[in-house]
């Protein structure tokens, strides 16, 4: 069963109803007050069945996760889930990385001191090095890695020209120009607010997933930069999402954002809109459904990749009894499954352990229908071609 919202209750015209929720909310049994206001309310909202309901199917899916057996495919998927969470939690902003820049800048192929912070920052998601969330000083650390270079470049007048944060006020539209909210201002206040939040999510004798969810919707309340605020809100709830399951989780999350963006800005606004009344329960409802469905959505990919892999390895298996050369054949499957352009030869080197003159040998002898080679920056990638590959399995 779902929430209805006071907001909902508004629109629907069901103003005796909503005077009495009102009224008695705080006689609740699952009341919970936020140390912070919306507006001029007290932030707040219910302890519901749904949202412990959904706590408990994220835990059990991401539990899943760890009862694969990825071995050696990790590095891969990990690579692609990260280039897919860096290409989208740009896009949802307006900013756009191509997935090769952000692939060169992993494999240290090139350098990009616009992204290399974002991509940095990303790939020690899953490392055991933690990151201060203690302090507003902490927060602008994070902005000055993870976007400061790529805000800049687009516009300097957006860089934060406050002690910590912005100074001026800044107003939050959609497209066509509409104000939906306006961000804390000034920034004694922001600070003040972001320090309030982050001792919330630091101390309050709340589920962690609850917390995430609160802190994510004040990040955003609060507004504390003129750009990059979503990018880093996003990285700090991927931060300790991973953190929380210890699962590529995090990886996932502007990924799934982006497919269910519209619910996403209706959640916060409707927690904005004053006729709400300081109520975030929407928000931590629509937050933890989209969690979910992330922690679902690893769960079939990875278990379509590992089943598109098997059928690889088997089909490649039938194609030579020379134990090194199928080897060979495999690594080209993980390529060609994992990656968008394929190996370089270094890479292939790298897997197999061997000299550069033997996987020369190796590509030369492999029939020129099944592999696909193309030069990229003056780079050659190697992989199988998968149409071809997979018409063997249909002879069969």
């Amino acid at each position: 069963m779902s929430y209805v919202s006071f907001l909902q209750l508004f629109y629907e015209g069901k103003k005796e109803e909503y005077k009495k929720r009102l009224e008695n909310a705080k006689n609740d049994s699952c009341y919970y007050e936020l140390p912070i206001k919306i507006g001029k309310y007290q932030a707040f909202f219910f302890r519901l069945p749904i949202i412990y309901d959904m706590i408990i199917d994220i835990i059990k899916t991401t539990q899943q996760i760890n009862t694969r057996k990825l071995n050696k495919l990790n590095v891969d998927l990990i690579r692609g889930f990260l280039i897919d969470e860096i290409v989208t939690t740009n896009n949802i902003e307006g900013v756009f990385s191509s997935r090769r820049d952000i692939n060169d800048v992993i494999t240290g192929t090139s350098k990009n001191n616009r992204i290399q912070g974002l991509v940095n920052r990303y790939l020690m998601l899953l490392s055991k090095n933690e990151l201060p969330l203690e302090s507003s000083k902490d927060i602008r650390a994070i902005y000055d890695e993870l976007v400061a270079e790529e805000v800049k470049a687009v516009n300097k007048n957006h860089e934060p020209d406050g002690e910590i944060f912005r100074k001026s006020k800044v107003d939050v539209s959609k497209a066509g120009g509409r104000i939906i909210h306006n961000g804390v201002n000034p920034e004694s206040e922001i600070i003040t607010a972001m320090d309030t939040a982050l001792s919330f999510l630091n101390n309050a004798e709340l589920n962690m997933f609850i917390k995430i969810a609160v802190f994510h919707y004040l990040f955003g309340y609060i507004h504390p930069f003129y750009d990059g605020n979503g990018r880093v809100d996003r990285f700090i709830s991927s931060y300790l999402l991973c953190r929380e399951t210890n699962t590529l989780l995090g990886y996932r999350l502007s990924y799934t954002i982006d497919k269910h963006k519209s619910k996403y800005y209706k959640a916060f606004e409707s927690v904005n809109d004053f006729r709400g009344k300081g109520d975030v329960t929407p928000f931590i409802c629509a937050f933890l459904k989209i969690v979910n469905d992330a922690a679902h959505s690893l769960v079939e990919t990875i278990d379509n990749k590992r089943r598109q892999l098997k059928l690889l390895f088997k089909i490649v298996e039938e194609i030579s009894n020379n134990k090194k050369e199928i080897q060979f054949y495999r690594v080209l499957a993980v390529a060609t499954l994992f990656t968008d352009d394929g190996y370089v030869k270094k890479e292939i080197e790298n897997s197999l352990q061997m000299s550069a003159p033997t996987v020369t040998r190796w590509l030369k002898k492999i029939p020129t229908e099944y592999l696909v080679a193309k030069t990229i920056n003056k780079q050659k990638y190697y992989k199988l071609n998968l149409e071809k590959i997979l018409e063997l399995d249909e002879m069969d």
